[in-house]
């Protein structure tokens, strides 16, 4: 359904909106690198202006275009110690305060719809588990259907297919483990680099998960360093560290393990089970006939 939502998307005119939160000038001066601070500036603020075509187009055929956009994985990452401490404390008005949280993301950030999906959908499971009502399945309908209908697919379509792609992928499969849900990823990568006519590599089957593993790792620390960042700039090396594994990376990704069409119609048999096999065979063969 998504697939096909994202056809009709493709096909529609919209205007992105552009990053509503702008750095201070102190964060720029605290940079000796400009490269180094335009990196800083869009995985923080999601302004990829003034990134390099090639820094892009290098991370474009890692697939992890993601990293630069604020998204449900950044959301998370800095989510995760909250959480962390509401498990440990178990302390009931901490989850409220996360609720809290969850809310005012999704009400006050406009702009960063991606983010903002996940953090009306997490409001949406811990409201529901303080008071029990709907199953999984029955909150992510709910989910999509309001973001359908009057949510975020209104001002960023084609973004709001990729996020309902991937986090319907988590929230609904069943106790997949985490070598298979990194190839069913990869997997839903090459099945959109193919709609999209986007290279897609063999070797990004370990390399793009391991990039984004360490990102979410570094990134609370990066996202911390911005209200202090004047008085000690320690992003610096980490993003200098981070790009020059990047461009390694990109280095030792050759051309000859390009994923073919072929592949992609094998990895559906390999790694996914009848019904969604069945399900993205249909859609393979939709994409064929249509042309897309």
């Amino acid at each position: 359904m998504t697939i096909l939502t994202w056809h009709h998307a493709s096909q529609k005119n919209y205007s992105k909106p552009s990053p509503k939160i702008k750095l201070p000038l102190s964060a720029k001066e605290a940079f000796s690198n400009q490269d180094n601070y335009n990196f800083f500036n869009s995985i923080i603020t999601g302004d990829k202006g003034d990134l390099k075509y090639e820094t892009k187009k290098i991370m474009k055929g890692l697939q992890i275009m993601h990293l630069l956009t604020p998204s449900g994985l950044h959301f998370s990452t800095i989510m995760i110690f909250l959480i962390s401490i509401r498990k440990r404390l178990k302390y009931r008005w901490l989850k409220y305060l996360e609720l809290i949280l969850c809310l005012m993301t999704y009400i006050f950030l406009p702009g960063y719809e991606s983010l903002r999906r996940v953090a009306l959908l997490r409001s949406m499971f811990i409201a529901n588990d303080l008071r029990p009502y709907f199953n999984k399945y029955q909150l992510f309908t709910l989910f999509f259907i309001w973001e359908f209908f009057w949510g975020t697919y209104q001002t960023n379509q084609i973004s709001f297919c990729f996020s309902m792609i991937f986090l319907g992928t988590i929230i609904l499969t069943k106790n997949i483990s985490f070598i298979k849900l990194t190839l069913t990823f990869f997997f839903i990568q090459s099945l959109l680099s193919l709609i999209l006519n986007n290279p897609n590599y063999w070797s990004n089957l370990i390399i793009s998960p391991s990039i984004t593993w360490l990102f979410t790792i570094f990134y609370p620390f990066i996202f911390l360093n911005t209200f202090f960042i004047s008085k000690l700039n320690y992003s610096e090396w980490i993003l200098e560290l981070f790009s020059k594994m990047i461009m390694f990376s990109a280095e030792i990704t050759l051309e000859v393990f390009l994923v073919s069409n072929l592949g992609v119609f094998f990895m559906i048999l390999l790694f996914l089970n009848s019904k969604l096999c069945v399900l993205a065979t249909v859609t393979l063969i939709y994409i064929y006939a249509t042309g897309i």
